[in-house]
């Protein structure tokens, strides 16, 4: 079974994947969860989950697919194996902030796939989005302080932790990104170049074994997200203080 959800309202779709996870973990509760991410998407594992192979100890997988689309290699690679995944036996979510037609199209043409959008208002969304972008602006500046204040004072307005974490993880991935490779080649991968340059001055105040440290944190924090949002809360707070 395939469930896509997407949307800018990255607080609805956060939640709907939670709950599918718990949903498929109900069904199956020795299922395994696997996660695939943008920027460590293992085309070799897909190609196993699509096979329908299964692990020695967990007869079935929920597979995680989490924003993946942003990467093109993935989405080419998931799109021609739609119909693999349809019928395997394991569980497969997407989880995406953006959809192109053609991907949704892809997608609607199967007969077990479940998708749904989650929109927000244009005024609320650009809200929570700016409040974000100072979280991760303090982030790269290496401002705890202010990194501190902004994320408990998004907590109290009504941010989910995840949409929180999103952000930060976001905003290291970039700062890799753009410490590594050109302008042109972030720009072909869809990073604007006022982003480029502001993760570019950012990336500066880090090492590059500390970027590498930040975002295996963060994916492991991830990983635990679904056992509950206070301690998510407190580990992402720990990361914050001990940037």
């Amino acid at each position: 079974m395939i469930q896509v959800f997407y949307g800018n309202d990255t607080d609805c779709v956060l939640k709907k994947t939670k709950e599918a996870i718990k949903m498929f973990q109900s069904k199956e509760s020795d299922a395994a969860l696997v996660v695939f991410e943008d920027d460590s998407f293992d085309e070799a594992r897909l190609e196993e989950l699509a096979s329908g192979g299964q692990g020695l100890f967990a007869p079935r997988f929920i597979a995680l697919f989490r924003r993946v689309f942003e990467n093109g290699e993935a989405k080419e690679a998931i799109l021609a194996r739609l119909c693999d995944l349809e019928t395997s036996p394991h569980f497969f979510i997407f989880s995406e902030k953006k959809l192109d037609a053609a991907t949704i199209a892809a997608f609607k043409k199967k007969t077990n796939v479940e998708i749904k959008e989650f929109r927000m208002k244009s005024a609320v969304a650009g809200e929570k989005s700016f409040a974000s972008f100072a979280l991760a602006d303090a982030l790269g500046k290496r401002d705890k302080k202010r990194a501190w204040a902004v994320f408990h004072r998004e907590l109290a307005k009504g941010s989910s932790v995840e949409s929180l974490h999103g952000m930060l993880f976001w905003q290291i991935k970039n700062m890799l990104l753009a410490s590594k490779c050109p302008q042109a080649e972030c720009a072909r991968i869809g990073m604007k170049p006022f982003v480029f340059d502001k993760a570019r001055a950012a990336a500066k105040n880090f090492s590059k074994k500390e970027l590498l440290g930040l975002s295996s944190s963060l994916v492991a924090l991830y990983h635990r997200a679904h056992e509950g949002n206070h301690e998510l809360e407190t580990a992402v707070e720990h990361l914050i203080l001990n940037t």
